[in-house]
């Protein structure tokens, strides 16, 4: 995955001093991508067997699907077959187009957990995939503190990965995707600072919606419309009150004066209700947590062109 800060290191329910976590083997396609159970090169006392489970094993009795020996693994990681789009998430968090806020649990574990055990056979980890969609929210002692000062989980070229809509289109180079999780689900997982390269089409496949007409980019390639993920990401912050920024850093076909000035118009009219608006007497990044939550904005857009910064957030 390009450019996500936090590598999707998940769980930990238990610490030992031989760690196991989860990460993911990068691939083109969601349905490629596989879960990879990894465990400290350097533990003088490796796990003596480890045991993967699409069901918590304290919580009922659950079948295991994958028993590994890490000794029997120079690369101290295994590689699963279990893939990204086999992964069923908690709290209705799954469906963009929910329109209410999910009940609240206090685990968001998947449907993958991992126990590891000793030589006398006794749990030393226990490991299950999570979704952070409200890390923010739940971190109260961060609120205060201007977003400058704050290492907030990014991804660049966000929209860059393999849809439905584009997987098919020959012209489209392999490279240019460089992201395994769409929008939502980057946003469901954590990540809070997206980055867009946006192009334009005077005339698009006779698409007649204006806002159809704005692509995100990757390597001066169209991947799929912008506005469409736009849509995502107010869903997002409507539903979850957490603070997300969107970057505007490269304006990569067909942009001119007027075409920005059509974008920010179409921002504003698309966002408005949820971004905050510069009115020149605060700089964006020292607005803090709390100061947008208590005035109901979750969006601050960064716009990237000449002198127009922050033009609409």
């Amino acid at each position: 995955m390009y450019g996500l800060v936090f590598l999707l290191i998940f769980g930990s329910a238990s610490c030992s001093h031989c760690p196991v976590y989860l990460t993911v083997k990068n691939a083109l396609t969601l349905d490629a991508s596989r879960l990879t159970i990894n465990w400290d090169k350097n533990c003088e006392n490796p796990p003596e067997k480890l045991r993967a489970f699409n069901d918590n094993p304290y919580l009922k009795e659950a079948q295991v699907f994958l028993e590994i020996s890490p000794k029997a693994h120079k690369l101290h990681r295994f590689v699963t077959n279990f893939k990204l789009s086999d992964l069923k998430y908690p709290k209705k968090w799954t469906n963009h187009q929910m329109n209410q806020q999910p009940q609240h649990y206090h685990s968001n574990c998947l449907n993958f957990y991992v126990l590891s055990f000793n030589k006398t056979n006794h749990v030393t980890n226990f490991e299950c995939l999570k979704i952070n969609p409200q890390w923010m929210s739940e971190t109260k002692e961060i609120w205060r503190f201007p977003l400058k000062h704050l290492l907030i989980p990014g991804t660049k070229c966000s929209a860059c990965y393999m849809s439905r809509s584009n997987f098919k289109r020959r012209n489209l180079k392999r490279d240019s995707f460089k992201q395994n999780f769409n929008v939502w689900q980057q946003l469901v997982f954590g990540v809070r600072y997206l980055e867009f390269s946006v192009g334009y089409f005077r005339s698009f496949r006779g698409v007649l919606n204006i806002k159809g007409r704005f692509f995100a980019f990757s390597q001066n390639q169209e991947i799929s419309s912008i506005f469409s993920f736009l849509e995502d990401v107010k869903q997002f912050v409507t539903i979850s009150k957490e603070i997300v920024i969107l970057d505007f850093n490269h304006f990569a076909y067909g942009f001119h004066e007027s075409t920005h000035e059509l974008f920010m118009d179409l921002l504003q009219e698309t966002l408005e209700d949820v971004a905050v608006v510069n009115n020149g007497t605060t700089k964006s990044f020292d607005l803090t947590i709390e100061k947008m939550k208590s005035i109901g904005k979750y969006l601050l857009i960064l716009y990237n062109h000449k002198d127009v910064i922050d033009s609409t957030g």
